[in-house]
């Protein structure tokens, strides 16, 4: 089964330690708001990730809302896009939900109100 998906589970199982001890310590790193540590942590072990299970899928998946706290938009909403296509529904699903909200969330974490950002004028920059 999981070579018709293209995982390779004894390469995964070779890097299971270092990927599980980048999402802990992603996790803690975000939640004390230490955004670049959280980042670095997961992009280190990212060419280990194997998109197509489930480890690497969730760890993708956090990457993300790490990208999502640095505002790199485009970074998250391409793990997104790829995760659509994962062989497991509920992957799927919460990738589908989770870019559906994203822009929702990144305006929450910059502070911006959704008011402010729906009345914004286009000139505003150049009044100051």
């Amino acid at each position: 089964y999981y070579q018709g998906i293209g995982v390779d589970k004894a390469e995964e199982e070779r890097h299971r330690a270092d990927i599980e001890a980048a999402m802990e310590s992603s996790k803690k790193d975000i939640e004390n708001g230490r955004v670049l540590p959280a980042k670095l942590a997961l992009e280190g072990v990212l060419p280990f990730l194997q998109q197509n299970s489930t480890l690497g899928s969730t760890a993708l998946l956090e990457l993300a809302r790490v990208y999502e706290h640095d505002q790199q938009a485009a970074s998250a909403e391409r793990i997104y896009d790829e995760l659509r296509s994962h062989p497991q529904l509920a992957v799927r699903r919460q990738a589908t939900s989770l870019a559906a909200g994203m822009a929702a969330r990144m305006r929450r974490l910059s502070g911006e109100s959704w008011w402010r950002a729906l009345m914004k004028s286009p000139w505003e920059k150049r009044k100051k």
